[in-house]
């Protein structure tokens, strides 16, 4: 609940969520928003949240790492999940390039890669990433949870990063 009331799905909003696992956050997103298409690469764990859906969640089995996401939903759309720690990086690079076709990103990370998404010039943390998104997206950590909010608990904590695309990039830059 506390994540949704960060998300703020509207009834009109579509979402591309990846890894929904066992629905944690599709079912309650899908509640509020007018459409989910949510990508799992887990076959079975896909079938299984099929099943149980209602009908305005899409559920995709793909790898979110090489499937076309900008196809699967209209321009406009949002992107949220709770993404697998081991790919995030890779994932966030994918996410970028949806600039221009989905708004913003409300995503669940390991607190130390969020932290180093949004971190300032000049920080410890600041890296290829944090140069990336502080170019095409203004960034933030709206919530922190503590590995106990999670079944089974990771043994880090986690964040929440949000990223709200920017129209134009914050400079000009001829060769990205």
């Amino acid at each position: 609940e506390r994540l949704l009331r960060v998300i703020a799905p509207a009834p009109d909003d579509v979402f591309l969520e990846i890894g929904p696992g066992k629905g944690a956050l599709t079912l309650p997103l899908a509640a509020r928003c007018a459409r989910v298409v949510a990508v799992e690469l887990d076959a079975p764990l896909a079938q299984r949240l099929r099943e149980r859906v209602p009908a305005n969640v899409e559920i995709v089995t793909a790898d979110a790492l090489h499937a076309d996401l900008r196809a699967m939903v209209p321009e406009g759309s949002r992107v949220a999940g709770n993404l697998p720690y081991y790919v995030s990086s890779p994932l966030l690079r994918r996410f970028l390039s949806l600039r221009g076709h989905v708004r913003d990103l409300h995503v669940m990370l390991q607190d130390e890669v969020a932290r180093r998404i949004a971190s300032p010039p000049g920080s410890k943390e600041y890296g290829i990433l944090s140069v990336l998104f502080a170019l095409w997206a203004d960034t933030e950590i709206p919530a922190r949870f503590p590995p106990g909010a999670f079944l089974p608990p990771p043994r880090v904590d986690s964040a929440v990063l949000r990223a709200r695309f920017r129209a134009e990039p914050r400079a000009e830059v001829t060769d990205p």
